[in-house]
C-alpha cells in the first residue's frame, strides 16, 4: 500500500485537484489533504485513495501520457532557455 507522500505523488502525476480526487474517491478535500499531509493514516482510506486513482490511471492511460507528455516538454523548453 502506498503512504502519504506517494498518494499525494500519485494525485499531482495524474493531475488531479484536490477536489477532483474527493469526488473519484467519495472522500471530502480535507480528508485527502489530512492523509496527503500525514495527519490521518486511516488505512482504509489510503487504500481507497490507492485503488481509485490506479482505476482512473487505467481509464484514462492516454490522456494522463499525454498530459505527463506536455508537461515534460515544458520541463525541457524551461531549461534550455
Amino acid at each position: 500500500m502506498m503512504n502519504n507522500e506517494e498518494l499525494k505523488e500519485f494525485r499531482l502525476m495524474l493531475d488531479l485537484s484536490s477536489k477532483e480526487a474527493a469526488d473519484l474517491t467519495y472522500l471530502t478535500r480535507q480528508q485527502i489533504f489530512n492523509v496527503e499531509n500525514g495527519k490521518s493514516n486511516k488505512k482504509s482510506t489510503m487504500y481507497l485513495m490507492e485503488l481509485c486513482y490506479k482505476k482512473y490511471l487505467e481509464d484514462n492511460k492516454n490522456e494522463v501520457k499525454e498530459r505527463i507528455n506536455k508537461r515534460n516538454n515544458l520541463y525541457s523548453r524551461l531549461e534550455e532557455s
